[in-house]
């Protein structure tokens, strides 16, 4: 899971049994994905794959450059297993021999004779995960991680920032984890319900815990991607800094969801010199290339009250406050394009015109990314309706888990949704399919990183919409992860 591009199965199997296993390795990617599958054979059938030679060994990793980027070639003989792929595609081909690696007999391991090549459709594979509504921990962040990457998605999208909190330490302004990452209590239920738990909710990722789940993901061949939000969703930071907003304050932490008036101020210089200095901080612990910027429900109705805004609309010519919203985003994409870096934002960022190298990240449906792309814009997908992961998959009075709407993915996982448009007219423009997974309005819980298991897998195979043999079962490890936790649902 997903599919792969090409498999040819075969009548026959090739057997590992007990310590005669060996494997032979050609280069340090290789050995280290070489000893990656034998720590998966040892913890879940207690087999120990030994170091051997080309000659003797039944499970060959072959390091082979000639193979297209992030593509793999797993042939299985009745006598060897042998795996071809350089870097990322020796560790997507590392997921898919372990997906086969499942059948436990009292001979030994039984591989199913099978030649299957693969190589992504597209190059940015990713997962959302917002841990500004929720805090989770370090531990937390790196088990979804390797999620991540058992699926090959390559793009780990961090939301650190929200209304309801701030969620990575910026040392020039100390008060955005001091007082941006602490609110004093959560909305629970549905938000109509206007009902609250009263439990102070808080906590933050230091520098040096980024740095640690960088490298860790990039172990995976998974590259973090940070979204620090702006102008809107920014309540934490004007709570920490009040004079960055139109009315100076005072500010609060929210306590419960929704889109909310309070913004960055787009009239004050000291509002850019803020956003530039924390990127500045950003830039050095997240190598991505891009860097996420939000720019989603970002309501006007102070920028049309404050002598500021209006003061900017009026001296730029602007037309309106779309436009001023426009001015925002342009002027925090020249900062990041002279640091060598690029945008994303949400697709409301097309509204009063569109940054000149912004790539749109289209939430609403599928229309932004249409639009974007008809003007030449890169574009990720991740359309509301069948990729928001913490929405309900059926009737909402069938699920345990409350969610503001309904997600039937499975009607989607066999089914080619990349938009025409992408897909013909602009072909090289429509960049990825992104399954939006995090838990949002959920509550921090133990089975968080299983409940929504199958469907970053239904995402990933969406990903390649073009293949439709179905999603694979899930590899043995990843599946009891799965199961393990399912009593703690509430």
């Amino acid at each position: 899971m997903p599919a792969p591009a090409s498999i040819e199965e075969k009548t026959g199997t090739l057997t590992l049994q007990g310590t005669s296993a060996r494997y032979f390795a050609n280069s340090e990617t290789a050995e280290r994905m070489a000893k990656l599958y034998a720590a998966y054979l040892d913890a879940n059938f207690g087999l120990k794959l030994q170091k051997g030679t080309m000659q003797d060994a039944q499970v060959i990793f072959s390091d082979d450059d000639h193979l297209p980027k992030e593509g793999y070639q797993l042939t299985i003989t009745n006598r060897k297993a042998v795996l071809q792929g350089h870097e990322a595609g020796l560790f997507y081909g590392l997921q898919t021999l372990q997906q086969v690696s499942r059948n436990k007999t009292k001979l030994g391991l039984v591989l199913p004779m099978v030649t299957i090549k693969d190589e992504p459709r597209f190059g940015y594979r990713g997962v959302m995960l917002d841990v500004g509504r929720y805090y989770l921990p370090v531990t937390y962040i790196k088990q979804y991680i390797d999620v991540i990457a058992s699926l090959k998605l390559n793009r780990f999208h961090w939301h650190l920032t929200e209304d309801q909190g701030w969620r990575i330490e910026i040392k020039k302004y100390p008060r955005l984890t001091t007082v941006g990452s602490q609110r004093k209590e959560t909305n629970k239920g549905h938000l109509s319900e206007n009902k609250f738990d009263g439990k102070p909710h808080g906590g933050f990722y230091t520098q040096e815990e980024v740095k640690d789940i960088v490298a860790y993901a990039a172990e995976r061949f998974v590259t973090v991607v940070p979204e620090i939000e702006m102008p809107g969703h920014a309540t934490a930071a004007l709570a920490s800094y009040p004079q960055l907003g139109c009315t100076g304050g005072p500010y609060e932490v929210s306590t419960k969801w929704g889109v909310h008036k309070e913004v960055f101020c787009a009239g004050n210089d000291e509002t850019f010199t803020f956003l530039e200095d924390v990127l500045t901080e950003i830039l050095p612990l997240f190598p991505s290339q891009y860097i996420h910027i939000g720019g989603d429900e970002c309501p006007k109705d102070r920028w049309k009250q404050c002598p500021k805004c209006q003061a900017r609309i009026k001296a730029l010519g602007l037309k309106d406050e779309h436009e001023l919203q426009s001015y925002f985003i342009g002027r925090i994409e020249k900062f990041l394009n002279a640091k060598g870096r690029k945008i994303i934002g949400w697709d409301e960022i097309l509204e009063g015109g569109l940054a000149p190298d912004a790539t749109v990240m289209s939430w609403r449906g599928e229309a932004g990314g249409k639009e974007a792309a008809r003007q030449r814009h890169d574009v990720i997908m991740t359309p509301n309706t069948y990729l928001y992961l913490d929405y309900y998959q059926g009737a909402p009075s069938s699920n345990h888990s409350p969610s503001a709407d309904t997600c039937r993915w499975t009607k989607y996982t066999n089914t080619n949704h990349c938009p025409k448009t992408s897909r013909r007219k602009n072909k090289n423009t429509s960049s990825a399919y992104r399954a939006t997974c995090g838990p949002s309005i959920f509550p921090p819980a133990p089975f968080r990183i299983t409940s929504p298991s199958p469907r970053p897998g239904a995402g990933g195979n969406h990903m390649e919409p073009e293949r439709e043999k179905g999603l694979r079962r899930l590899p043995q490890a990843y599946a009891r992860r799965i199961v393990r936790s399912r009593k703690t649902r509430r």
